[in-house]
């Protein structure tokens, strides 16, 4: 379920993804399986990102992030990169609500979670320096934005993702008219 929620996302049938969203939440606490429950919840919240639910998000978020922080079997994930991926997210909603000093304070364990070699893929760094270089940029904070957009680009041109490419040119334009 949450693999073909995730496609249905990725193809904005937002609808379908839901559903298949809720049938991963809802057999994840059938049978009792908190890292499932955390991972459904995170999914969700994603998914009202693409929704532009951005508070139920934030609350998805929210539940996720106090799921993983309960889980104390040893091992399971690493809590600072699960911690990381959720704060990310969640800068990324107060971002899009326009409370940037909010989105700051979120952007701080996924730029910390950059230096962990083992568990953060170079995706997900892209997307942390990206993210970061965007609120820094709509905070009229150049010298940080660039910093982090430069990062984010050197990582996307280095894994050849375009998505990433575009969006780290796009701030950098932004960046240098400011």
């Amino acid at each position: 379920n949450n693999v073909i929620g995730y496609i249905y996302m990725k193809l904005r049938d937002t609808a379908k993804a839901g559903f298949y969203f809720r049938s991963h939440l809802k057999n994840a606490r059938n049978i009792n399986d908190s890292v499932e429950v955390a991972h459904a919840l995170y999914n969700l919240g994603d998914l009202a990102i693409t929704k532009k639910k951005y508070d139920e998000a934030i609350g998805y978020f929210t539940l996720a992030i106090d799921g993983y922080a309960a889980i104390k079997v040893p091992g399971i994930f690493d809590r600072k990169e699960r911690n990381a991926f959720v704060s990310n997210k969640l800068a990324q909603c107060w971002k899009l609500k326009g409370d940037l000093q909010k989105a700051q304070q979120y952007i701080g364990p996924p730029l910390e979670a950059t230096n962990m070699t083992s568990s953060v893929n170079p995706y997900d760094k892209a997307d942390f320096f990206i993210n970061a270089g965007d609120i820094y940029t709509r905070m009229l904070m150049p010298d940080s934005a660039l910093k982090f957009l430069r990062k984010g680009l050197g990582i996307a041109v280095e894994i050849n993702h375009r998505e990433y490419r575009r969006d780290a040119y796009e701030q950098l334009g932004l960046v240098f008219s400011q």
